[in-house]
């Protein structure tokens, strides 16, 4: 890989003294490792070169301040599960050093579970109960995906303790509808559903094969929509789906960051969405297998406090306050105004230091919807001159295309 150095650039969005912060310097030197250094300290990040200057977003800034409470980090999370009972009255009374050092230790998953309790389907149990037993907190897991060794309401009865149970349904090609059904008409409304929809176009192109219609009015045609619902990972909707939603009680959870991070995008602009279409009913989140790894430490605090809120608290989830998340969290930003509003145009987008499997990371410049992306430096060792993304570009525009007239031609049918 060849050293790379920017100049004239505005600074960079992360956490400084433990404070969200526009981080000012004048140059990034991106050297032969991939790494990323700026004022000589070797961190990682994105960056974006915007008509206004660079902007990096720094992932891994935000928990340099904590080492003083990494020494002793068993004591610590058992004071984080000691104060749980203040949690489950609505109440927050754990340290923000506290909440800091869960959150980049990758269990704030764990921490909300030990709060409300999970039971994940559509899973490897073993994987699941493994990663939940090794912070402490209660798990159930049946695998419905194969109809087998369902969960009864019994099991669910013996967490009675807990102030909500949330059910995580992984919706996917291979789940089977009838035994969710038979499974959820044998619990009472304490439990919350979180449906998760296929991340990438590809998966939700596979469950349209498969099912035949998209996977939320697959959910409406077995009467899988009702009691305290919340549909996760909303990247991918139709125009009927959101009038399906408008007469339900079903709060949306869309992960803007993993979203434009993955390149898996919107339909329809995830910012104008929240505000014309169900602005009440909207929670900002991160995927949780990104938590402490590529999101902003402050992203991670919001979703906290929003999911804290949606559990203990009547209020909705307003405009102004996803604004402010963004804006603290993970937007791109001008010298002056919000992108998201003002249409930040970056020419280049550096991901680095990703090894992450096979993902397909040239999709990473497509979120069409906030971006208009003129080149790309991935992993350490692709840049894509303006020819090869107008290529790629045609190639998403397709498969977008692709996907939208199969669902415009089964949701005729519906």
């Amino acid at each position: 890989m060849e050293e790379i150095l920017f100049k004239n650039i505005k600074g960079i969005v992360g956490v400084y003294e433990k404070k969200p912060t526009l981080l000012r310097t004048s140059e990034i030197f991106i050297d032969e490792q991939g790494s990323l250094h700026y004022e000589k300290i070797k961190k990682t990040g994105r960056v974006i070169d915007c008509k206004n200057g660079v902007v990096i977003q720094s992932f891994f800034n935000g928990g340099l301040d904590l080492n003083i409470y990494m020494k002793n980090s068993e004591n610590i999370i058992d004071n984080i599960y000691f104060d749980n009972s203040y949690l489950l009255r609505g109440e927050s009374k754990i340290s923000k050093e506290l909440l800091e050092l869960a959150i980049r230790r990758n269990i704030i998953e764990s921490l909300l579970g030990a709060v409300t309790g999970t039971i994940h389907i559509g899973l490897k149990c073993s994987h699941v109960i493994e990663h939940s037993s090794k912070f402490g907190f209660k798990t159930l897991c049946g695998p419905i995906i194969y109809g087998e060794n369902i969960i009864d309401k019994n099991e669910i009865n013996n967490y009675a303790y807990l102030k909500n149970i949330v059910l995580n349904v992984y919706l996917n090609k291979n789940l089977k509808l009838e035994h969710l059904k038979n499974f959820i008409e044998n619990y009472d409304n304490k439990v919350t559903i979180n449906y998760r929809l296929p991340n990438s176009h590809l998966e939700y192109l596979s469950m349209l094969k498969t099912t035949g219609n998209t996977p939320i009015l697959s959910l409406a045609k077995m009467n899988l929509i009702k009691g305290k619902i919340i549909i996760s990972n909303v990247n991918w909707i139709t125009n009927t789906e959101i009038e399906l939603m408008k007469e339900k009680d079903i709060f949306l959870e869309n992960s803007p960051v993993m979203s434009s991070y993955l390149g898996i995008g919107s339909v329809l602009p995830i910012a104008e969405f929240m505000k014309d279409k169900l602005t009440d009913k909207i929670i900002i989140g991160t995927d949780y297998f990104f938590e402490g790894l590529f999101q902003n430490l402050v992203t991670n605090l919001f979703i906290f406090f929003i999911l804290q809120r949606f559990f203990y608290s009547s209020r909705a989830i307003k405009w102004n306050d996803v604004i402010n998340m963004l804006w603290n969290g993970w937007q791109l930003i001008s010298s002056e105004k919000y992108c998201i509003k003002d249409g930040c145009e970056p020419d280049l987008v550096l991901i680095d230091n990703i090894n992450w499997g096979d993902l397909n990371f040239e999709r990473a410049i497509f979120n069409s919807n906030l971006f208009n992306i003129k080149g790309i430096y991935i992993n350490k060792k692709s840049y894509l001159n303006s020819r090869d993304l107008d290529k790629l570009r045609k190639e998403k525009h397709s498969i977008e295309g692709e996907l939208i007239s199969k669902m415009d031609i089964l949701l005729t049918k519906v």
